[in-house]
């Protein structure tokens, strides 16, 4: 078999498999992520992973969906990066939740410069840094990233970045607002990207 038909047949398997996943077939899914994956196929062992993490079309485990997301991590699959951030927080591991985010955050990773923001902002990896917690706000927001715009906008409306930053919040906020975000909209507190 030549190099483009190995491609071909690679790109089929993957298409669907995605198909599957999309339709909601997730043990379809997971069994032709699974064949790519053993074969090294970066975002593959990503899918793997996440399948394991959230239990979809294979029994949930947390430690299988670590060794696949360390696995597609190695190729600087971004997502997977975030993806173990989050893990290791549930488990209240938060320096190394914050390692993960912090790889993925330096590849541009909106969501995870967003969760660096709030352990910068609580703590949890050392002293409150407010300071570090509004740029890191500021850099996610400035990726669109929604709830650092609101939280970037909440933050200098009580007079984080001092009186004269007042104004911008006014700023993020509209910018928030523009794009479709509802002031108090109910499941703000439990939506998954609001947790740490």
């Amino acid at each position: 078999m030549s190099t483009d038909e190995q491609q071909s047949d690679v790109q089929k398997k993957f298409d669907y498999a995605f198909q599957c996943y999309e339709s909601g077939d997730f043990k379809a899914a997971f069994e032709a992520y699974f064949e790519l994956a053993e074969l090294g196929n970066k975002n593959c062992q990503a899918f793997v992973g996440d399948l394991y993490y959230l239990g979809r079309g294979v029994g949930q485990d947390t430690d299988k969906a670590c060794y696949w997301l360390e696995k597609a991590s190695e190729g600087g699959e971004v997502k997977a990066q975030f993806l173990l951030g989050k893990i290791y927080a549930g488990k209240g591991e938060h320096s190394k939740a914050f390692e993960w985010y912090e790889k993925a955050g330096h590849q541009g990773y909106a969501p995870a410069i967003y969760k660096m923001a709030i352990y910068a902002e609580k703590g949890r990896v050392g002293s409150v840094d407010k300071t570090l917690a509004l740029k890191l706000y500021r850099e996610a927001a400035e990726k669109d990233h929604l709830y650092a715009k609101r939280t970037l906008a909440y933050r200098l409306l009580v007079g984080w970045g001092g009186i004269a930053r007042i104004p911008e919040g006014i700023v993020w906020l509209y910018r928030m607002i523009v794009d479709g975000y509802k002031i108090g909209k109910q499941g703000d507190l439990e939506s998954d990207s609001l947790r740490v």
